[in-house]
Parts: structure tokens; C-alpha cells; sequence
């Protein structure tokens, strides 16, 4: 075999090779007996037999085999056909002949040593001598589809000729030499893909970097800073103009688009596809972080409010609230009722929502904001169905919060439990034809509501139903006290009293409060002052309670404000405050609009809302006392 080379070598090697192990398995047949009793008697006396079994390669022949197989695998990596057998047969042969001395033990200390290391180090030359001009992205994104195509390639010539062990330090060395020693060609064209929402490219790129150690940490921090970006940039561009609602709506779906945009990039371009890899099949788990931190950065951000002298500590703390109170709002947009989709369709429309709140910092404000809503819809009768509202807290973004749940819950059965106390009252006590009645009873503490201390006279008609109600629920549940709420309390009244006579079905949506104001007007043309709206509304039995007094006129102000507000009431002088001086009466010319069935008179006003808010501040505050106490 000296006077031989290259393929003809490899050949006449593994004829040989294959008759001496058909040769030495005769030999070792005939001579079992000694290898297996005689020699091992012999050492135990100190003799140093050895098994009749050992063979020795010439040093000069083994580097013409050697040379042989780089011609060979060359011509592979060339594109070019080769006899796969007869490197499959150098290998085999080099393992078989790594026999300890004294041992019928096959080691691969003789293979790693001839045949695997010189192997590794030829094909790192090989791969070196490749030439790496990667100048543009165009040229960087060529040469990572070669650098894929090599790796498919080796992978398959190490299943096919090699050892088994011999694969992953194959692969490592081609990594090494074709990905570890270019990266940050690599992560320089990242930002251009992710700009372009390239997902084929960032897939191979992706798959390329996650083989080499930290490959991947500094695309991660790219990957979250280009969310907030694009997130902050969006938001701020925002009109800061439009109404609450509207804001609110922007700002979801805004938030909404780019959270999918990226979470479908994420899907589609960071799964780990390399085959032996122990996160193989598998999302990136660092990507998947950096998309929550990207998302959660621009949601919070201080982009959402207009520019301040406040201190970053505190604006961050305003928007992270902002935030909250928004997702709130458009959820509660999405659950009232009368909207003109079904309610698979909410749920299809608010589920994305709520997951997007899992991002919000002040979560607990969130639900906070979200309990008040549920609240309003409950007691203005303004919600689809209890069941409806039930199957919405079973979602992601509302599910996981067990305490919050239960207390939501708690709101629903109360009033699922009135619904049914009401009816059975009401078949009790008939009401006079024309006459409507129902009540909610609410577990005090469940609900985001200050039950205060009653100084309303009620009107007549109502008083003489509502007496009986705390003697019939006495009756169900012994010593439980009822707390009357009529500023939450409505009344749907037919105003008859308007020059343009209503039509069937229109009517007027009132506070009780504002109902007792309205009832004072017998004649509809006369005039009342402040001070005897303020008195005749007065429960007669607390005239004498100064303190009573005092908060009632702050009540019945904030009433005549919202009536004169809604022009339902006119106040005399035009500009007059409620207090001394003003007076009231109907406005005898106020009209519905075109198709308009309900005017709703029991709006919010601006410091009421204000009130409300500073309300659910301080209800987040001491429950986060108690965490912070619990902690500690």
C-alpha cells in the first residue's frame, strides 16, 4: 500500500482491513481457551501474555490513509462524489484498533488521537481558508444560508462516516470557524431584519447565533429595545386631545397591534430548530422575556401624559396609573350593554385586552379601576347578563387574580340574589299601575361604594314603597341593617311636563336625589330657591343635626349642578352658583333628540370623577400597606 494514494489507497486498506477481521475473529475462535483462561492465570502469576489478537500500524502508512480520507472529504465539501464506504471503513477500523493492552476492551483513545483530532483540524483549515466578505447585509444574509447549508452537510457526513461522539465536536469546530468568529457581522444586519419583519432570515440568523455561547444576550436587549421604540413612539403620537373613551380606545389597540406584531414575530423567527439541541422545538425563553419587558416598558411609559415639572418619579407613577385606568375604561366600553355585537364577539375582542394587562405596572389600580366599572354597570343596569359577566373574570388577565376574583364574584351574586329578593317582593306588594319598582342589596365592604348616613326626604310615591322594603328583608335575615345609597339609585320618569310632548318609550334616567328635586315642583312653571330645595329635601327627622344639614347642601348642590349641567333645570341669575340667591325651575323646552329613547340627567361630573378617583387611590394604598406589613 506505500507505492499507493488517494482513493485507490483507501480501497486496497479496506479489503485488508476487512480480511484481517474476518482472520483474527477465526484466530481468536481457536484461541479462546487461552485468552480467556490461560492469560488471565498468567498474570495473576506475574507473567505479561497478552491476547492473541494485536495488530500495529505502520506510522508512515497510517498519514498516507489520513491524507487519503482529507482528498476525499474534500471533495465532498466540494460538491463532488465520493465512495462513503470506504471512509466509513477507515473510521470502524480506527476504533477497532484502539485495544488496550491485556483487555478485550475497544477504547476510542487510538481513533481520537490518529484519526478524529487530525479530521478536526483539517476541516477547521478548510473552512478557514473560505473567504469572509460580509461588508453588506445582502452579503451577510448569502453567507448565512451557506453557513445553514454546511452545517445540514456535516451533520450528515458525521451520521453517515464518523463515530458517534466524533458529531458534536464536528460541529462545534465548523462553529467555531464559520459563526463564533463573524458574529457581530451577524447582529449588525439584526436591526435591518427586525426593522423589516424578515422572519425567514431572523429564523436562520436566530439559529445560527443560538449555537454559540451568549450569541444571543445582546439580540435579546435589541429585540426589547426596538418594542419600546416603536411602542413609545406610537403612543406619543397620539391625540392627547380626544375624549377619555376615545384615548382609551386608541391606546388599546395601539398597544394591542404592536404587542401581536411582535409576539407573532416571536413565534415565527426565535424556535430553537437545531437538531440535538437541549431547548430543541422550543420558543426562546429570552426572547419571550425581552417581548414582556418590551411591551411593558412602552405601556407604562411616560409618553401617555402631556409634558410637566413633575419629578420622573412621580410622572413614572402617573402613567403606570394612566395606563391602568385606560385598559379599564375600554374594557368597560367593550362589557356595557347595548352594543351591537354578539357576545362571543366581546369575548373574541376583550380576551387580547386583558392579556395585554398583564403587563400593566400598577395591576392592583387595574383592578381596582376595573371593580369601579363593573360597579357602575351593575347599578345603572347597564351590563349584558350576570353569567356574561361572570364567564369575562374566568379569562386570562382577570383569572389569576383569586382574591380580586372572588370579591367580583361577590358583587355578581349580590345582585343576582336582588334580582330574585326584588321579584318576590314586588309579587308581595303590587305597585300601582304605571309604577315600576326593583332594589339591589349590596354587601357592604364587597363593593367600591361609601355607604353614608341618609338625610333625604324622599318623594311620597317612592316612600310609601320603600317602607316596606327593610320590614320584608328583616323578615329573610334577622338583624342586618340596611344603608340606603340614593345617589346611586336610579329613576326612569316620563317628564310630561315638557311644552313638546314626549313619544311612547322616551323618558328621563335620574338619580333618586334628582328625582326628589324634580318631585318639589308641583306647578311646573313656578320657581324655588336654593334654601327651600335644600330644606324640603331634608329628612325632617335630622333638621336639628347641624353636621346632617351641612353634608346634605353639599349633596343637593352637587345635584342642582348636574341638572342645570344636563338641561334638565335652569338657574336664575344664568351664572349663579347653587347656594343664597339662585333659583330654580324646569326647563319647560327641553327637548329628546331624533330617535332618542333615553336622556341620561345622572352624569359624572368632573369633580365627582375626581373623587372617585382619589377614592380608589387610597383603597390601592392601604391594600398595598398590608403587603407591604405581610412582607416585612
Amino acid at each position: 500500500m506505500e507505492s499507493m494514494s488517494g482513493e485507490e489507497l483507501l480501497e486496497r486498506y479496506s479489503q485488508d482491513w476487512s480480511h484481517y477481521v474476518k482472520s483474527t475473529k477465526t484466530v481468536n475462535d481457536i484461541f479462546a481457551y487461552l485468552n480467556q483462561y490461560w492469560i488471565k492465570r498468567n498474570h495473576d502469576e506475574g507473567g505479561s501474555a497478552v491476547p492473541i489478537k494485536k495488530t500495529r500500524l505502520d506510522t508512515g502508512l497510517l498519514n498516507q490513509i489520513m491524507q487519503a480520507v482529507f482528498e476525499q472529504i474534500t471533495q465532498l465539501r466540494c460538491n463532488q462524489g465520493i465512495r462513503e464506504n470506504l471512509i466509513k471503513s477507515v473510521a470502524e477500523s480506527f476504533v477497532s484498533l484502539g485495544v488496550e493492552r491485556h483487555m478485550e476492551v475497544e477504547t476510542k483513545d487510538f481513533y481520537e488521537r490518529k484519526f478524529e483530532q487530525p479530521f478536526l483540524r483539517e476541516t477547521s483549515t478548510f473552512y478557514n481558508r473560505k473567504t469572509k466578505d460580509l461588508s453588506t447585509t445582502t452579503k451577510v444574509l448569502d453567507y448565512m444560508k451557506e453557513v445553514e447549508f454546511i452545517l445540514g452537510r456535516e451533520n450528515l457526513l458525521a451520521d453517515k462516516l464518523l463515530h458517534p461522539d466524533s458529531k458534536e465536536k464536528l460541529l462545534h469546530t465548523i462553529v467555531e470557524v464559520l459563526i463564533e468568529q463573524p458574529q457581530e457581522s451577524f447582529r449588525e444586519v439584526f436591526d435591518n431584519l427586525l426593522e423589516e419583519k424578515r422572519e425567514t432570515e431572523l429564523l436562520r440568523l436566530y439559529n445560527l447565533l443560538v449555537r454559540i455561547k451568549d450569541g444571543l444576550l445582546p439580540l435579546r436587549e435589541k429585540f426589547r429595545a426596538r418594542i419600546f421604540a416603536v411602542g413609545t413612539e406610537t403612543i406619543s403620537n397620539i391625540d392627547k386631545s380626544l375624549k377619555p373613551q376615545q384615548y382609551a380606545e386608541v391606546f388599546v389597540r395601539d398597544s394591542l397591534r404592536i404587542y401581536e406584531e411582535y409576539h407573532s414575530l416571536f413565534e415565527s423567527s426565535f424556535k430553537n430548530n437545531v437538531p440535538g439541541h437541549s431547548d430543541y422545538g422550543k420558543q426562546d425563553s429570552g426572547f419571550s422575556e425581552a417581548l414582556s419587558q418590551g411591551v411593558a416598558s412602552f405601556i407604562n411609559s411616560t409618553a401617555l401624559l402631556p409634558p410637566s415639572e413633575d419629578s420622573p418619579d412621580k410622572r413614572n407613577e402617573m402613567a403606570q396609573r394612566k395606563a391602568a385606568e385606560l385598559i379599564s375604561v375600554y374594557c368597560d366600553h367593550l362589557l356595557k350593554k347595548g352594543s351591537k355585537i354578539s357576545e362571543t364577539d366581546r369575548i373574541h375582542a376583550i380576551t387580547p385586552v386583558l392579556s395585554i394587562s398583564k403587563f400593566l405596572a400598577a395591576r392592583d389600580f387595574f383592578l381596582e379601576k376595573y371593580r369601579q366599572s363593573l360597579s357602575r354597570r351593575l347599578i345603572s343596569n347597564n351590563y349584558e347578563s350576570i353569567d356574561f359577566e361572570k364567564i369575562v373574570l374566568g379569562l386570562s388577565g382577570l383569572s389569576e387574580e383569586k382574591q380580586a376574583v372572588t370579591n367580583l364574584q361577590s358583587m355578581l351574586n349580590d345582585v343576582q340574589m336582588s334580582i330574585e329578593l326584588s321579584e318576590t317582593f314586588n309579587s308581595l306588594n303590587r305597585q300601582k299601575p304605571g309604577f315600576e319598582f326593583s332594589f339591589r342589596i349590596l354587601t357592604k365592604g364587597k363593593w367600591p361604594l361609601k355607604a353614608e348616613k341618609s338625610s333625604l326626604q324622599l318623594p311620597p310615591s317612592l316612600a310609601q314603597t320603600w317602607q316596606h322594603v327593610p320590614k320584608y328583608y328583616d323578615g329573610k335575615h334577622v338583624n342586618r341593617i340596611l344603608n340606603p345609597l340614593w345617589k346611586f339609585s336610579k329613576v326612569h320618569i316620563v317628564p310630561t311636563y315638557l311644552n313638546t310632548p314626549v313619544k311612547k318609550g322616551q323618558y328621563l334616567m335620574v338619580s333618586t336625589l334628582q328625582y326628589a328635586v324634580l318631585g318639589l315642583f308641583e306647578d311646573k312653571t313656578e320657581s324655588l330657591t336654593w334654601e327651600a330645595i335644600a330644606e324640603r329635601t331634608l329628612d325632617v327627622s335630622q333638621k336639628d343635626d347641624a353636621q346632617t344639614v351641612k353634608s346634605h347642601a353639599e349633596v343637593i348642590k352637587a345635584t342642582l349642578a348636574t341638572l342645570v349641567h344636563t338641561g334638565a333645570m335652569l338657574v336664575v341669575p344664568n351664572d349663579a352658583q347653587p347656594g343664597p340667591g339662585a333659583s330654580y325651575r324646569l326647563n319647560l323646552d327641553f327637548k329628546f333628540k331624533p330617535k332618542q329613547r333615553v336622556v341620561n340627567l345622572d352624569i359624572q361630573l368632573k369633580a365627582d370623577r375626581k373623587r372617585e378617583d382619589v377614592e380608589a387611590d387610597e383603597r390601592v394604598e392601604e391594600d398595598r400597606k398590608h403587603l407591604i406589613q405581610a412582607a416585612i
